[in-house]
């Protein structure tokens, strides 16, 4: 995993013990998803306005337009994969936690394959 990481010191307000759960289903997922010996990056930025950006980058097979609408509710698994434990909550989770910190999270392409989530949160 590669992390790029901005310099201590910006201050986001927020639950720590959930967003760190958060990271960790967004990592395990790359993690799980992705080809082994692939990289997965974890990148972080304070916002000029306020707030902080998180990214989580993978080069997995991606997911398709119409999984990008329905992947953040609650027991949808997406491509369902035999060898790989898929629940259906971790996404789920993942949105209704930083909803609650009244922030944002999405999916995107990471080409030429793989899936970049973002998560922006705001200050309050």
């Amino acid at each position: 995993m590669i992390s790029e990481l901005p310099e201590p010191g910006g201050i986001v307000t927020l639950d720590a013990v959930v967003f760190r759960r958060v990271l960790d289903n967004l990592l395990s997922n790359a993690i799980k998803f992705s080809p082994s010996k692939s990289q997965i990056i974890l990148r972080g930025e304070y916002l000029a306005a306020g707030g902080a950006k998180v990214q989580v980058a993978d080069s997995g097979s991606g997911v398709s337009l119409h999984l990008r609408q329905i992947i953040f509710e609650k027991y949808e698994t997406g491509t369902v994969m035999p060898e790989v434990s898929q629940i259906g909550l971790g996404l789920a989770f993942c949105k209704m936690a930083i909803e609650a910190h009244s922030g944002t999270i999405t999916i995107e392409d990471n080409h030429p394959k793989g899936s970049i989530f973002t998560v922006l949160l705001n200050n309050k």
